[in-house]
């Protein structure tokens, strides 16, 4: 399948540098005529076509990067485009969001539209991704596209030039329930998240696992989503039923804010009655009363190995997937000994 040429090619073939050929094409007045021609000319010998749009927001899709999120509203996904972005920026380069709303529909469209305004690569997080089985309508967009130009992708794509850089949610997890378990809790309900997205139930197979390894027979698992109302109705449920628990992992900081309230209106206080933890380690877990204890990637972290593979993937540099992201884990006011 041909290639989709870029300006990195364009600067190979010309033996000049990306910001000057960047620069060439977007009329620049500090290029010199001679170049500008040599630029031009190699662009439509090898049929370049300037992306018209992306000059006229100051800019050029030889040095865009594009990113695909299921919803950029999400304080876990919004962090992570803006560390991303602020590396990209560092490095030259302009990340596009493209936010997909969680449509299999927009995902596949955005790669087809990214490719014909000259994308120099795009990363994917999550999404159709993270189902149990990628779409095979996603599955084939991204091998094609990957043929083309750099992929980087949250989850393996098998049988694709795709990277894979992927947050490890059992180390997530088995950080968590170490944790409560060290604060002596034997009953540790799980709430919130579906049973068709693979990383929620690579989450619930690690719990299981490790209650199992702890001699710790009863699990409590609350299947919904991740928003506040999941986590609300999910310890409203547990309460209602009489289910003893001493601490509840949810599933996102988001899902945890409707755990709080429940507990509150029943008369429980986080931290003091019931010990809280979450997934995602975002601003929400700083701002709850009282602090929440949460537990996510290394963003500044996971931002430049993302930004970095991919630049190094643009430059034919030699690249590997990585599976050994930092995790950090923030202990706040939110769990009690018990």
């Amino acid at each position: 399948m041909e290639k989709n040429i870029t300006i990195v090619d364009i600067a190979k073939k010309t033996g000049l540098s990306v910001a000057t050929v960047s620069r060439a094409l977007n009329g620049h007045p500090s290029v010199k005529e001679e170049t500008r021609k040599k630029v031009e000319d190699t662009a439509e010998k090898f049929g370049y076509q300037v992306n018209y749009l992306a000059r006229s927001l100051g800019t050029s899709s030889g040095n865009m990067i594009g990113m695909l999120i299921p919803d950029i509203r999400t304080p876990f996904y919004g962090r992570i485009f803006s560390v991303c972005e602020q590396r990209a920026l560092k490095r030259g380069y302009v990340l596009a969001l493209c936010n997909s709303f969680n449509s299999l529909k927009l995902e596949t469209h955005f790669y087809k539209q990214l490719l014909a305004q000259h994308a120099c690569g795009i990363v994917q997080i999550g999404g159709s991704l993270d189902r149990q089985m990628i779409p095979p309508q996603l599955y084939s967009q991204i091998k094609s596209t990957a043929e083309k130009i750099p992929v980087i992708t949250s989850v393996p794509v098998k049988n694709t030039d795709c990277r894979c850089i992927y947050v490890d949610n059992t180390r997530s997890m088995r950080t968590l329930l170490e944790y409560l378990i060290g604060l002596g809790h034997r009953r540790i309900a799980f709430v919130g998240g579906r049973s068709d997205v693979w990383s929620t139930m690579e989450k619930r197979r690690t719990y299981s696992e490790v209650l199992k390894e702890r001699g710790i027979a009863h699990e409590i698992i609350c299947e919904g989503s991740y928003g506040k109302e999941d986590g609300y109705f999910a310890v409203k449920s547990l309460l209602r039923r009489g289910e003893d628990f001493t601490a509840v992992i949810a599933i996102t900081d988001t899902c945890a804010m409707g755990v709080i309230q429940a507990l509150s209106e029943n008369g429980l206080q986080c931290g003091k009655d019931i010990s809280v933890v979450s997934f995602d380690n975002t601003y929400i877990a700083e701002m709850l009363e009282p602090e929440l204890t949460s537990v996510s990637t290394d963003y500044e972290i996971l931002g430049e190995m993302i930004v970095d593979t991919m630049i190094d993937m643009i430059e034919k540099k030699e690249t590997k997937d990585i599976y050994d992201v930092p995790l950090m884990f923030s202990v706040r006011r939110s769990c009690e000994r018990v």
